[in-house]
């Protein structure tokens, strides 16, 4: 620290304080320390003047009196301080770089300057400090301080390990996706914090890998949030990728995909992780039973779409059109295919509009299932009032049907053509 680094600090801490020592055991600054502009301060030196004549000027002399007690040895054992009580109450300055910040961060244990001087190519950026004194709170420690810069360096918003974990994915989709490492984690691994961070990982989450990447990492979440939403075995194929337990990775990915900010990186990264896994060999054959609740990757909205469709055409009973109803439905509230969520890059309108025409059909056939007798026994006038009151519907469904259809053929899934 500089001569005005020094004298801005003290001015700053005797607003607060009436005594404050100060010991520099390696007399770095006595040759400033009389020039030093600190505002209506007396400095004493017990090593000049005795440690009774100090107390005596401070506690009954000059009780009002603003001192800094300047000593040029290290600072003595409580047994051998006759200072203690004086000093117990009063502010210990340090001017070597890292107790400043411990002072500046305001963190209660001065022993965190060996952990401060150990990340001390962090604090080399006004930018990271600011970011990170927003953080911190007065009772961290070095596991707390460290999940804090990890958050700075990936840009994360919170401290929390799912927010980092999902700001480094964020970031990994806007900087070219899975084959890249994003700036956040470059960041990281600049500071040595990798092996932290991979810690804080294998608690929350449970991953552990000899060779720890981001890309595993996501994949194992992608393939664990799948495998726990399936309503039966996770293919052998893709075991090898789930976490046991998955709890957490089901949550944090649940998290991911409500996130108005970052939901495009979810779908962006699990449409490449898609394609890398070739998801749709793996599960393409699975029923609409096991998939119903799964939406970790957008080819599911296809297979769940062509299984109900499949459903349409091979059932005469109203009880299965009222399981692909609900289902679509359902579908329809989900990640992929709901359309209150507004992306650019999915077009969720296509899939809710498959989904749609689907539950449209299903209606359209049940009613007609309904009507087995038809209209043989009913007259002419009964037949027009029968289908104002209730057969206009067999129009208002069909025609429904072929809107939506239409809608998502136009947006590139044709697939319900058998139904027409």
């Amino acid at each position: 620290m500089n001569k005005v680094q020094i004298e801005n600090k003290l001015n700053e801490l005797f607003k607060n304080h009436r005594v404050i020592f100060w010991n520099d055991s390696e007399s770095e600054f006595t040759e400033i320390l009389s020039d030093l502009d600190i505002n209506d301060v007396e400095i004493l030196r017990p090593g000049d003047i005795g440690q009774f004549k100090t107390k005596y000027l401070i506690e009954i002399r000059n009780p009002n009196q603003k001192y800094l007690i300047y000593s040029e040895k290290t600072e003595p054992e409580y047994e051998d301080d006759w200072l203690l009580d004086i000093r117990l109450y009063s502010y210990q300055f340090r001017a070597d770089r890292a107790s400043m910040v411990v002072a500046d961060l305001g963190l209660r244990e001065h022993y965190l300057c060996d952990h401060i001087k150990k990340r001390s190519a962090f604090f080399a950026s006004k930018e990271r400090y600011s970011k990170l004194k927003h953080f911190i709170r007065p009772d961290d420690l070095e596991r707390e301080i460290d999940r804090k810069m990890i958050a700075v360096c990936s840009g994360s918003d919170t401290d929390t390990i799912n927010d980092i974990v999902c700001a480094l994915f964020y970031s990994m989709s806007n900087e070219g996706g899975l084959n890249k490492t994003p700036s956040g984690w470059k960041n990281v691994e600049k500071f040595d914090l990798n092996d932290i961070f991979w810690g804080f990982v294998y608690e929350t989450f449970c991953y552990k890998s000899d060779n720890p990447t981001l890309r595993d990492f996501l994949t194992c979440l992608f393939v664990t949030d799948l495998s726990m939403s399936l309503h039966c075995d996770c293919p052998v194929s893709l075991k090898q990728f789930c976490i046991d337990p998955g709890a957490n990775a089901v949550i944090l990915l649940n998290a991911w995909r409500d996130s108005q900010k970052k939901m495009e990186a979810y779908d962006k990264l699990s449409e490449e992780l898609s394609d890398v896994l070739d998801i749709e060999h793996h599960i393409g054959g699975l029923t609409i039973e096991a998939l119903q609740d799964v939406q970790t990757f957008f080819i599911i909205e296809k297979i769940c779409a062509i299984r109900l469709k499949e459903k349409i055409i091979q059932t005469s009973s109203n009880d299965q059109l009222d399981e692909v109803i609900n289902c679509a439905k359902k579908r329809c509230d989900m990640h992929w295919a709901n359309r209150n969520i507004s992306s650019d890059y999915i077009s969720r309108e296509a899939f809710a509009s498959v989904y749609s025409a689907i539950e449209y059909m299903a209606e359209f056939l049940s009613l007609k299932y309904s009507k087995s007798q038809g209209f043989l026994s009913l007259s002419q006038k009964d037949i027009f009032h029968r289908y104002i009151k209730e057969d206009y519907l067999f129009d208002q469904l069909y025609r429904l049907f072929h809107e939506c259809a239409a809608i998502a053929a136009q947006k590139g899934w044709n697939i319900l053509k058998e139904l027409a």
